[in-house]
């Protein structure tokens, strides 16, 4: 399940991403006229915190896996949950494959074209979206259903 958090984070802080930067660029290119010196020394700011969103979507992605990988090796679990944990994940890659799908119609409308050339490590990912998400459950489930377990006579 920790898995589907993942998803849902990835897809969520993306559409957000996307969203803030062209409302972003909106307000910059509107107000470009009115504003004063230090108001554009600001803006230049934010436009510089906007453009590293895109590490920081690669940092959320691995950071979260990192946690839920430690924390996958603090649980007991018997293996026979496994067969279990296969069918949702085949319900988890039907999802992915639906919120990159999502994605992509979403970046490719006209407003937000611009918005998303500047995210190249973000449309990586959400692009293969399904394939990070089988990834992370395969190492996820190493651990959680291969740990030696010494069982007392």
């Amino acid at each position: 399940m920790d898995v589907m958090y993942i998803m849902i984070t990835v897809f969520v802080l993306a559409i957000v991403t996307l969203i803030s930067y062209q409302a972003y660029s909106a307000f910059v290119t509107g107000s470009a006229d009115v504003l004063s010196d230090n108001a554009k020394f600001i803006l230049t700011k934010g436009d510089l915190t906007l453009t590293n969103f895109n590490y920081v979507f690669l940092f959320v992605l691995i950071g979260m896996t990192i946690v839920t990988i430690v924390l996958a090796f603090r649980i007991e679990s018997h293996p026979v949950f496994f067969a279990v944990a296969i069918f949702m994940e085949l319900i988890l890659i039907i999802l992915a494959v639906q919120f990159a799908n999502i994605f992509n119609q979403l970046k490719d409308t006209q407003e937000l074209t611009t918005a998303a050339a500047s995210y190249g490590v973000m449309n990586f990912i959400m692009d293969k979206l399904p394939f990070f998400i089988l990834g992370i459950f395969v190492l996820t489930s190493l651990v959680l259903y291969a740990k030696y377990r010494a069982t007392p006579i």
